[in-house]
């Protein structure tokens, strides 16, 4: 039977877990609130845990939407947007 991988808990915003100890990927999984494969992909290779990765799976990906809705324009600046707007009026 293989051992039981053990991640150190470097944070200090969960109430369960204790900064410096080492948890089992079921101890982990059961303090974020989230399931045991959610924990193994966001751990994947990383040899310790932090306040990040025990955010619950909604609040994530609204984070994740949040990020991406702030990047509405390509143009850098106003110039490029007006430049923009007057190149696709047809002559």
């Amino acid at each position: 039977m293989p051992a039981r991988i053990k991640k150190r808990y470097d944070g200090t915003k969960s109430d369960v877990l204790i900064n410096g100890q080492f948890y089992t990927y079921n101890e982990i999984a059961e303090a974020a609130g989230v399931t045991y494969k959610v924990i193994t992909n966001r751990l994947q290779k990383r040899p310790f845990v932090t306040d990040r990765d025990l955010v619950p799976v909604n609040v994530a990906k609204r984070r994740d939407y949040q990020a991406r809705k702030k990047l509405t324009s390509a143009f850098e600046d106003r110039c490029e947007t007006i430049m923009n707007k007057w190149l696709r009026v047809s002559l």
